[in-house]
């Protein structure tokens, strides 16, 4: 042992400077056939490692999308037994409405409008209904995020490359053996969070929105906002983009989505006229029946469509054969005569 206080701090640093080269263990160099044996093994447990890693995020994404299609089947069902429940409540709360004009005298006309207006066929409830379920229809042939990723890809190249000038300078490889893109160009999700606080500070800390025609902000904000890695941009920007414009007869099948969507529109605007006709029509009775009147024939139309649905409910559990369309359009037809007659 060193005493310290004989030996200076200088001494004693080359002291153990010299102590500890003696008693490291004399390096042998090992063969170069055996150095690259271990590359090659730690370079395998690296690819199954990466192998693994991608494997397990397919397995992630398989089953968040089919716990994602469970969830919609279980909304889509509970919409439909909401609907259901929505119909026999304004029923159950028109018939307690209309006991209670009754029992209150029956004298307000105005009473009785409200009554129909708010429990008819017009009323805001069931424009809602209507507005949903065509909604999902339109969902079903062309989703929002489907109708954004066609339009992104029918930009052009210039679209994703707008704010090239905006990146930062890529470090040097090191290995320029490699051929891969990280040293050649840096990550648009980089500029959209730099963007993104620039345009946050310019609006005192608000929402950051822009144009769909800014070049400049579109792409690397939207990089940004979901999170898009470099590999993900090289995916689309080089792989996906070019390939979208080789579909084969892509415009006719674009064009058929339109015109689906448009007729769903149509169908939804049809329906909504439809059902204001009827409100008025059945408003406009007040002003030819008496308000007792009114309120018989309201109930007996009620008893007569509940009778119908129940004719077309047995004759759609009496046969259940796949039946071809012309089979199925005269059966409609049988049912449809048959309701007419019960209604006269």
């Amino acid at each position: 042992q060193i005493d310290p206080n004989v030996t200076s701090s200088a001494n004693l640093r080359y002291f153990t400077k010299a102590i500890n080269e003696v008693s490291k263990p004399v390096e042998q160099k090992e063969d170069p056939a055996i150095l690259a044996e271990k590359r090659q093994r730690r370079l395998a447990r690296n690819r199954e490692s990466a192998r693994q890693s991608r494997r397990r995020k397919k397995e992630r994404l398989v089953n968040l999308g089919a716990k994602v299609n469970q969830l919609q089947r279980q909304l889509e069902g509970e919409v439909r037994q909401k609907i259901q429940s929505m119909e026999a409540g304004l029923s159950r709360k028109r018939s307690a409405q209309v006991q209670g004009w009754i029992e209150g005298g029956g004298q307000s006309i105005d009473e009785l409008t409200e009554i129909l207006q708010s429990t008819g066929v017009n009323c805001p409830i069931r424009r809602a209904v209507i507005a949903h379920q065509y909604d999902f229809l339109r969902q079903s042939f062309f989703s929002g995020h489907s109708q954004f990723s066609v339009w992104l890809m029918r930009q052009p190249h210039s679209c994703f490359t707008a704010a090239n000038h905006l990146k930062p300078m890529p470090l040097p490889d090191k290995d320029p053996s490699k051929k891969s893109t990280a040293g050649t160009r840096a990550n648009s999700k980089l500029v959209g969070e730099k963007l993104f606080g620039d345009e946050k500070e310019k609006n005192d800390g608000r929402g950051v929105t822009c144009e769909a025609n800014n070049k400049l902000l579109l792409w690397p904000l939207y990089c940004y906002e979901v999170g898009m890695t470099m590999e993900q941009e090289d995916r689309i920007v080089n792989q996906a983009h070019a390939e979208f414009h080789e579909v084969p007869k892509f415009q006719p099948k674009l064009q058929q989505m339109h015109t689906s969507r448009s007729v769903t529109n149509q169908m939804q605007n049809t329906m909504l006229c439809l059902s204001q006709v009827s409100s008025q029509r059945h408003e406009s009775l007040l002003d030819i029946l008496t308000p007792a009147q009114t309120i018989a024939l309201l109930q007996w139309t009620k008893q007569k469509k509940e009778r119908a649905s129940a004719i077309m409910e047995r004759q759609v559990k009496a046969d259940r054969r796949p039946s071809s369309l012309e089979d199925a359009m005269q059966k409609l037809e049988g049912v449809r005569l048959q309701m007419n007659s019960t209604l006269h």
